[in-house]
Formats: C-alpha cells, structure tokens, sequence
C-alpha cells in the first residue's frame, strides 16, 4: 500500500488502493484490494472528495450525488488488527474486514479501515504534570507502548525499556513480586524505589479483540509538591478573602462614621451656640442625608431665634457648656484657684456673708483663665441734641457689634455712650492681639464715620477705648432655674481708670501692661503713666497702630525704621522718669529726647509728651533743690509723684505751685 496522497493503482487484477491524509487527526484511513475490476472511472477515484469518502456496508461509493453501480457484495466481520506499520514511529488500529460475493460467497478481496491515533497522543504531551509523571497507553498483548506522554521514541517499544524515571525497572520490580498485573486494575502508592516514592494507577481498556492498558506513573514528591502548592494556595485565597472583608469593613466602616463624625462636630457647634460654624454635608446613604437636611432646617431655626436672644444669655449657655467640658483635673485646679482667690474677699466680708455662700459662689466659677476686656466711650455727648446722641450710639453700636460678632467677642450695653465688649480665646492662646485688632479696626471705621459728619458741619465722633487683659473668675452663678454669667476680674474697673487718664491726655487706644507686652512687635506704642492697681505698680501703654511693613515698600520701611527709632527713645526717657536718681543730666537728657519725639513725629499738641516733660522737668528741679533723689516706691504714679512734690515746694518756700500745673493734673489731683 502507498502512502503518498490521492494515489491511483491499477494491475491485470485491477488492485485499488486508497490513502488520507495521515496528517489530519482521527481521519479513517480506507484502503481495499479487488480481484473484479470497478465500474467506476479512473478519474472519478483522483476526484478531491474522494477522501472524504467511505465504503457502505453494500459497497457503494456515492460521490457528489452519483451513484456508482458495484456487484452485489457483502461484508462479512472483520478483526481489529493492533499494529500497522504504515508509519514505522506511529501506531494505528486496522480494522480488517474480507469482501465476499453475496451468492456464492467467493472472496473477491480485502478492505482495511485504519484509525491514527497520533492526536490522542498530541492530547496527553498536553497533560500538564506536577515536575513528575507519565502517562502511557499500551497493549496489553505484546506489551509494547502504543501512545504516551513520552517522546516519541519510545512508540511500538516494550513498556518495560522505558528509562524516563526508572518507570521500565520499576514495572518489572513490580511484575516480579507480582504487584503489577496489566489485565486488572490496580492502584499503587507509597512504593519504595531506588531513593525514590512512585505512586501507580493502571486501568484495563478492550473492545473486540483490541485490549489496552493506561498506566499513570507520578513521583509521591510531585504529589506532595502538588499537595503544597493546593495548600499554599488555598491559604492565600483565604487571607486574600480575610484582607479584603477587611479593607472592605474598614471603607465601610469609614464611609459609616463619617456622617456620624461630622454630626457629632456640628451638634458641639450648636451645643456653643457657634452656628456661624456648621457647615453643610453631603452623603450618599439617604438616612444620613435626612438627618443632615433636618440639621440644616435646625440651623435656620436657631439662627431666627438667636437674633431675639440677649448677648448675656448666649453667655450663660456658653458658661454652661464649657462647665460641662471640664475635667476633673481641671475642676481640682479651678477649685483651688478660686479658694485662693476667694480667701481675701471672704476675710473682708466674713462678719456679712456665711460661709456656704462663699462655697456656693466657688462652685459656680468653673474656670480662672485670662480674658480681654475693651471698654469704649463716646466722649462729648453732652454738646449733642437727642436725636443726634441716639444717631451716634448707634453707628458705633453696628460698627461694634459686627466686629465683635465676627471676632466671637460678646457685647454688652452700659449706657447711650459706654460699650463693653468681652473675649476670651478658646485655645488659651494670644487674647489681647485680638481684642487689640478689633479695637484699631472700630477706630479705624468710627474715623472714616467722623470724617463725613466733619464733612456735613457737624461734630466729629470722639471714641476712647480702653483696653485690659488679667485673669478672670468666669462661671455662671446662680441657681438651676436662673444663672448669671459672671465674670470676676479687675479688668472692669482698670478699664474704668484708664479712660479718666485716655481722656486727659487726648488718647484714642490706651492698654494696660499685660495686654501689651504679649504684643511688643506687633503695634507701634509708647507709655503713657505709671499707675497703682491693687497694690500693685502697672505702666499704661498708648497703641497708635499695627507695625506691619510690606517688603516691597523700603522707602516706607527706612521712614518707619527712623519713626520707631524715635519711639524707642520715649521709651528710654519715660525709664527715667521711673527710676529716678540724682544725676540731674539725665532728666534733662530724658527732656531733649521727648522734645525730638514731638518734633520727628510732627504733632503739634501732644499732651502725653507734654505730660512727660512737664514731670521730668518736676522731678529735676526736685533734685536740685535737694528735696528727692528718687521716686519713692510707695509713689505709684507719676500724678501721685508730682502731687508730693508741690506739697513739699509749698511747705517749704511758701510757693503756690497750683499755678504751674498743667490743667489735667489739677482735674486728677
């Protein structure tokens, strides 16, 4: 038989043979030999179908709709052949049928259907293995490999020379000791090989007279290898499931306590009454978004309601809300601080107060922290008519009240041209800068307002503010059913006294020691006097603006360098005037520095310098006459100083002094 494609033979016995492609896999492969000649042509065998083609069990050939008249022939049984070598490396089952005449059983001839199987070999080199392990099929009648996972040349070779593995000496160790039998099935597992662990399975195939053998052989290290890496990988699915119900309950987890979050900050806004801070908010779960929208529509209400609300009463509910935050810590420490400061009003009043209104006024201040209070007046109200008073309260009172509504500060109305404002910083940090900034920014505003009413021919807006920053009792005092936000301090009445002092000498902006000595470097100042508060000695500060330079402005800058330069000298004079000494040159030095001041910074009628000068001059006709060598410390102001002065001057020379004193000293004797 030929195993060229498409070949046509013919002899005086008229043989026929027909072959496929072998290359197509599972195609059937017929091929016969005749000894009566065919009636069909030559030409129609060569056709391209005719391939594609097979016999009938009547023989009949049917190629493209024609029908080709052959002798009554049939097909008897045939066999199934295990072997044939029509390619010597390749194995295919033959199928072997005679062809006998239908009438008197002559054999006419003989046809074989062959079947490849290299494409079920293909399919089992496409088996993937653990590192190692084979698959063989074989036949069982002569023992020989017919197709495998193996190179092919192991093909149509004893299944016992086999050296991949050992495989072809294993086998016949195991045929030996008779645990291997290829015509029954059996599963082997755990047998010991030279070094090394196989693991065995063999199942029987037949059909007819065909009987074959599938063996899988693997190596027990690829089986445990296998094991592991099932292992390995079901742990990492497993912490891959783990981390990413993790990642997942902490995003929603997050998503979840954000609204909450957010609700908690803005409910402490309201709780403080802060409304100007809560903010609006957004989320994608709709029970959250109603909540938000219902705060919200709170918000709008309490903003309504809060226009008809008193300043104070914010106050209380502030007071009782930061009684509520304390620690206890906190409330030990309040505690003591108020006893101790407590003591000496209970001293004085012991004879009057009992001793549990003392205690229950202790528990009401929860906090002693360090508060800002501006105190401002419109001077020269008694020149205006009615209409005109209430017209200037009330500019002053908007300009006020939006800068300290801005600013946090809390207002409070004394009369038609006194206003108070309070603030304390929430973070316990720099409270005077604030209030000192809020104060220029109303003088600032209250000037411009002057200017216009100067403008229309009517008086200008005179406004002095007084500034002072101590520690303070702060506390709502009462019972439950009606508290009093209460603030204990001697900022009030410090206050009070610098504005008799602002108002003799012409000051807008006048500060104690405490409120300007947190802010050196940030306003331009100078002392203005020395006075007593509370046994104690406090110099009293002018603040003419904020020293802020832009860095491209240098010419600007090199004239404020020579202005403050200036200001530094006042400074060193009024030193003088406070430590005294007998050394008459330096008062009169001190003089000539307050007269370059006046001069350098062009004002014309500065009672403060003039005031200034008017003591030294004092003080130094005082040491050359023998009466002072110094300012005496229980002297605690520079008025109480000169005070003591003409009492000397008039006990001794007779002189009346009262005719050299400057008007505002006789006013505050």
């Amino acid at each position: 038989m030929n195993s060229d494609l498409n070949t046509y033979q013919t002899s005086e016995h008229r043989n026929t043979s027909i072959t496929i492609d072998t290359s197509q896999p599972l195609q059937t492969i017929v091929s016969s030999s005749t000894k009566i000649p065919l009636n069909f042509e030559d030409s129609t065998l060569l056709h391209s179908d005719s391939a594609y083609r097979t016999f009938s069990n009547a023989f009949y050939l049917d190629m493209k709709d024609k029908l080709v008249n052959l002798p009554a022939y049939q097909a008897l049984q045939g066999v199934w052949s295990p072997s044939s070598k029509i390619d010597p490396s390749k194995f295919n089952l033959v199928f072997t049928v005679p062809i006998f005449d239908a009438n008197n059983l002559q054999l006419y001839g003989i046809t074989q259907v062959e079947y490849p199987l290299q494409a079920l070999a293909h399919l089992m080199r496409t088996f993937t293995y653990q590192s190692k392990g084979y698959i063989v099929l074989s036949d069982l009648n002569t023992e020989k490999v017919v197709i495998s996972s193996l190179p092919d040349s192991y093909t149509l070779k004893s299944i016992y020379d086999i050296k991949e593995l050992n495989i072809g000496k294993l086998m016949t160790y195991l045929k030996q000791n008779s645990f291997l039998d290829f015509n029954s099935e059996i599963s082997v597992s755990g047998v010991e090989f030279e070094g090394l662990v196989y693991n065995m399975l063999n199942t029987k195939f037949s059909y007819n007279n065909v009987n074959l053998g599938m063996t899988i052989v693997l190596v027990d290290d690829s089986v445990q290898e296998f094991h592991n890496d099932t292992l390995y990988l079901a742990i990492c699915i497993s912490v891959g499931y783990v981390v990413i119900g993790l990642v997942m309950a902490i995003i929603l987890g997050f998503l979840i306590s954000k609204p909450l979050k957010a609700l908690s900050v803005e409910f402490g806004h309201i709780k403080h009454m802060d409304l100007e801070k809560v903010r609006q908010h957004f989320s994608m779960f709709g029970e959250f978004q109603v909540l938000f929208q219902k705060l919200d529509e709170m918000v709008v209400w309490l903003n309504d309601v809060r226009s008809f609300i008193p300043n104070s009463i914010l106050m209380e509910i502030r007071g009782d809300s930061i009684d509520n935050d304390v620690t206890e810590t906190e409330i030990v420490t309040t505690n003591i601080n108020v006893k101790d400061k407590l003591a000496e009003t209970k001293g004085r009043a012991s004879s009057e107060i009992p001793e549990n209104s003392i205690a229950n006024i202790a528990k009401g201040f929860k906090t002693y922290q360090e508060y800002s209070v501006l105190y401002m007046r419109i001077m020269d109200l008694e020149s205006l008519t009615v209409t005109e008073r209430a017209f200037y309260f009330e500019k002053v009172l908007e300009i006020s009240s939006k800068i300290a509504k801005k600013n946090n500060g809390d207002i409070q109305l004394l009369d038609i041209s006194r206003i108070r404002i309070y603030y304390c910083d929430p973070n316990n940090e720099n409270a005077s800068k604030k209030v000192i900034t809020m104060a220029l920014k109303i003088l600032s505003v209250v000037a411009d307002f002057s200017s216009t009413m100067e403008q229309q021919g009517k008086l200008p807006c005179n406004l002095i503010i007084s500034i002072s920053t101590q520690k303070a009792l702060v506390g709502n005092i009462g019972t439950r059913e009606h508290r009093i936000h209460t603030i204990v301090s001697r900022s009030i009445s410090l206050c009070e006294q610098m504005m008799l002092i602002a108002k003799s000498l012409n000051i807008s902006l006048i500060v104690d020691s405490n409120s300007c000595a947190a802010n050196l470097g940030n306003y331009v100042y100078r002392p203005v006097d020395r006075i007593s508060v509370e046994d104690d000695l406090m110099v009293i500060y002018e603040i003419f603006r904020e020293n802020q330079v832009n860095d491209q402005e240098w010419m600007y800058e090199l004239d404020q360098k020579e202005k403050n330069s200036s200001y530094n000298e006042y400074q060193s004079a009024f030193q003088t005037l406070l430590k005294g000494g007998p050394k008459i040159e330096e008062y009169r030095e001190a003089i000539l520095k307050v007269r370059r001041f006046k001069g350098s910074n062009g004002f014309d009628r500065d009672l403060t310098a003039d005031h200034l000068i008017f003591m030294l001059e004092r003080v130094s006709e005082s040491c050359e006459r023998g009466l002072s060598e110094k300012l005496s410390p229980q002297f605690t102001s520079s008025y109480q100083y000169c005070s003591r002065i003409y009492t000397e001057w008039e006990n001794k020379f007779g002189m009346d002094v009262l005719k050299i004193r400057p008007v505002e000293i006789v006013n505050n004797k």
